[in-house]
């Protein structure tokens, strides 16, 4: 059996624009902020100057391999995603 390239690899932890949309959908915003409902306070205190935009975080980093499929991902705001080591333990239950 032939190994994957570097360029193969790359692609499978990619999320795709399709993923995106389903993990948006799925997701219906933040995960966290719609769970721990600190949406607006986290707005108001600590983004005030960074746009609130949602990205989407590999449970299992791409570091080590995690893929960018729906199973491994969870939508984050932008302070979530940043802050994701604080709230390891909220993203598991998700």
């Amino acid at each position: 059996m032939k190994s994957k390239t570097q360029k193969e690899k790359s692609n499978s932890l990619a999320i795709s624009n399709e993923t995106y949309n389903k993990v948006f959908e799925r997701d219906s915003g933040c995960a966290l902020c719609n769970t721990l409902g600190l949406h607006e306070k986290l707005i108001q205190d600590k983004l005030k100057n960074i746009s609130v935009l949602l990205e989407c975080h590999h449970y299992v980093t791409r570091s080590r391999l995690g893929m960018g499929i729906e199973e491994n991902l969870i939508m984050l705001c932008k302070y979530h995603h940043m802050e994701e080591t604080k709230y390891r333990d909220e993203i598991k239950k998700y």
